[in-house]
């Protein structure tokens, strides 16, 4: 029996599932990315937002809903207006040294046919509850990607006590919406072409 030829090899490799739907790794591009949160006291609206963020996310081939990695955000580079105290933010969302907001994405799936819910773990104040996204994720120019996202959550699923204004008479209401625009680049794209080592730590209470 005769070898097949070198470019039926070749050809089957590359046709293979296996070779097609090899995972890439792609690192947050702080430069193009931001999380928000928006709530109200009584006729008062408090937001905030981070831009120092810091990302992994994983892709099988270019399928999106393949997806799966993590967002980290300090809470130390949390800015809210109009202004409270560092001490309040660190009461809000942990103040450990390096305490983190952290949101995995363990999946994805259609939403009203058009765009994606993204499922995952939100972790604040040291607590992890599970929590849905609605959004969506994209491929953009330059093999990069983007996934945007909203979600309304009740803080007190995290044990956080909503600030109170105006001498402690008017408390912010307990229910948030968060969101968030995040740009990855393919990991060995990263600093010119340096292949960045990024371990992401995720502890579940």
């Amino acid at each position: 029996m005769r070898p097949a030829p070198l470019s039926l090899i070749v050809a089957a490799v590359v046709a293979s599932p296996f070779v097609a739907r090899a995972q890439a790794s792609y690192v947050l591009d702080a430069s193009a990315s931001t999380v928000s949160f928006q709530g109200r006291a009584l006729f008062q609206s408090i937001g905030g937002r981070s831009d120092d963020l810091v990302g992994l996310v994983t892709l099988l081939g270019r399928d999106i809903r393949s997806l799966r990695g993590t967002i980290h955000i300090p809470v130390a580079s949390l800015h809210i207006e109009p202004p409270i105290s560092r001490r309040e933010v660190e009461r809000l969302f942990g103040g450990a040294p390096g305490a983190e907001i952290v949101f995995r994405v363990d999946s994805l799936s259609r939403h009203d046919g058009r765009g994606l819910l993204l499922h995952g773990q939100l972790t604040m104040n040291g607590f992890s509850r599970p929590v849905a996204f609605t959004g969506d994720a994209r491929h953009l120019p330059g093999s990069r990607i983007e996934a945007r996202g909203r979600a309304r959550v009740d803080m007190r699923e995290w044990r956080i006590r909503p600030p109170k204004r105006f001498l402690g008479l008017v408390s912010m209401h307990h229910e948030l919406t968060l969101a968030f625009d995040a740009t990855f680049a393919p990991q060995a794209m990263a600093r010119g072409g340096e292949v960045l080592e990024f371990a992401p730590q995720f502890k579940e209470r």
